[in-house]
């Protein structure tokens, strides 16, 4: 199985500063399968994979024999058992790509870097050992540079733009690329490659024939996007103000603490404390309920007086010392007497 991560160019020699290689014209219609976890690889983009599986290091290894190219197809499901064992659990539409270097890890992995070249179909799965083959069948794309289509290309090198200064994992480089890029498809599929998004998104985007389909369907999500990062920015900035908030109350009630301590006056709340200790040292309370009312009267003292919740503790103790704990008074059983009071109270009771 191909593992598709965030990996770098500088983790594998040589592979910075790569630019796109001549692709010749005349294809093979067979080709090996390398399936991809997690990822799309699009054509005009060059894209790091991690690779773990027999079966597509096998790929591999045979594509960099021969012609170095590998038929690049998404799982829909990496998480199936032998999930890239299983065609059908392939995208029937995928992108050819070229091997331009490969790394072996010394645990047997391997690391390579890929060109997709074109976009092409799986017609027919015709081999599943060492590694899967396939005949393909190539998808002509282009696009011509109409004004709806310059108008979706600047829509896009705009909302980028914002994006990349609200995120970090977007290079700045980013910006002024796409503000260059002529190439209708070469835009769009470079930003969905970098951009993060879900899987069936990218799949879709590389799956439509139209390119003003595709175009939407980014600036859709890079809309959505947006919107997420605005409402997290001013959730953050809310919570940050509370805390500062909450952080120069307590600095100042700790000054007005030490303030009263160095003149000799007592602090009022604790003062409050004091009392309602007194009170319930005194009380005959069973275990539970003096084990409660202490745990409260802790809370109490750590609460400012000024807040709301303050009043309903106080308001608690006060209930719970008020309660005639193990407290009782003499029964009187005269009948005579209780018929007297309820006929007093209750007319004719």
């Amino acid at each position: 199985m191909s593992i598709p991560e965030n990996i770098e160019l500088e983790d594998i020699s040589d592979f910075k500063g790569t630019t796109l290689n001549h692709v010749p014209a005349d294809l093979p219609d067979t080709l090996p399968i390398l399936p991809l976890s997690n990822n799309v690889i699009f054509p005009s983009t060059i894209t790091p994979v991690a690779i773990g599986k027999k079966k597509s290091i096998a790929a591999v290894d045979a594509a960099t024999r021969g012609n170095k190219m590998l038929m690049a197809t998404a799982m829909k499901s990496s998480e199936r058992e032998n999930a890239e064992d299983s065609p059908t659990n392939f995208y029937s539409i995928g992108t050819i790509v070229l091997v331009l270097k490969m790394l072996k890890m010394p645990d047997g992995t391997m690391r390579i870097l890929v060109q997709g070249t074109s976009k092409a179909v799986i017609n027919e799965i015709v081999g599943t050992e060492p590694y899967i083959t396939a005949k393909i069948t190539k998808i002509e794309e282009t696009a011509t540079k109409t004004k709806e289509i310059e108008a979706l290309m600047r829509n896009t090198s705009d909302l980028i733009n914002r994006i990349v200064n609200m995120v970090s994992y977007l290079p700045e480089e980013l910006q002024s690329a796409t503000m260059s890029i002529e190439d209708p498809l070469m835009l769009v599929y470079l930003v969905s490659t970098l951009f993060r998004m879900k899987i069936e998104d990218k799949q879709r985007i590389l799956e439509y024939k139209s390119i003003v389909d595709k175009y939407k369907r980014l600036l859709s999500i890079l809309n959505r996007e947006i919107e997420i990062l605005e409402i997290g920015g001013k959730i953050q900035s809310t919570v940050q103000q509370e805390m500062s908030k909450s952080q120069r109350e307590y600095y100042l009630r700790e000054q007005m603490k030490a303030i009263k301590h160095e003149l000799g006056e007592v602090d009022e709340n604790q003062a409050e404390i004091n009392e309602i200790s007194k009170k319930i040292e005194a009380k005959n309370l069973p275990d539970e309920a003096r084990k409660e009312a202490e745990r409260e009267l802790l809370r109490l003292g750590r609460i400012p007086s000024i807040s709301p919740e303050h009043q309903v503790i106080r308001s608690y103790l006060d209930w719970i010392i008020d309660l005639p704990w193990n407290e009782a008074t003499k029964d009187n059983l005269d009948l005579e007497r209780a018929r007297k009071i309820l006929d007093e109270d209750h007319y004719d009771l």
